[in-house]
């Protein structure tokens, strides 16, 4: 059996638009052992920028699967296991767990995102970490920006 040439390019050219059309970015090691990101607060003591965080934590993780796992406010340091549904795929909300860790020193927050996880809700399966992994990292630093704003507005309830 003889194939023409003009065949092989059009198996080849099939070939090629189907493997890029399957290819998906994938997270480095790095990108899935963690997101990290800090911020410094002028004029704000350790032990507040810790109280302040911990009131944004309490108010913002309503989920039973939201859990503060650490807190000590001797190194200072919080952990929170986190559940988030962003809307991804065509608006689908995928579900993943997480473990934030806020440390605190010297007017400054370090905040870790860890422990990623895909979680599966219902009939509707987890998103793919590796392949949503941009959409996932947007996600948590939207987190990370909205208790940011909290830290610097303070405790707006406190003049009533």
């Amino acid at each position: 059996m003889v194939i023409k040439s003009s065949t092989l390019s059009a198996l080849l050219i099939l070939s090629l638009v189907l493997l890029v059309a399957c290819a998906s970015p994938t997270a480095t090691p790095e990108q899935e052992a963690s997101l990290e990101r800090i911020e410094s607060f002028p004029g704000v003591s350790e032990r507040e920028l810790y109280d302040r965080a911990e009131d944004w934590i309490a108010r913002n993780f309503q989920s039973a699967d939201d859990v503060i796992q650490l807190r000590d406010p001797d190194s200072p340091r919080i952990i929170a296991r986190g559940q988030a549904r962003p809307a991804l795929d065509l608006g689908f909300r995928r579900a993943f767990m997480y473990t934030m860790i806020l440390d605190f020193q010297d007017e400054r927050m370090r905040v870790r995102y860890e422990n990623l996880e895909s979680r599966d809700i219902g009939n509707v399966a987890g998103p793919d970490m590796d392949r949503q992994w941009d959409s996932i990292a947007e996600h948590l630093n939207a987190n990370t920006d909205d208790l940011i704003e909290a830290i610097e507005v303070g405790d707006v309830h406190d003049d009533w």
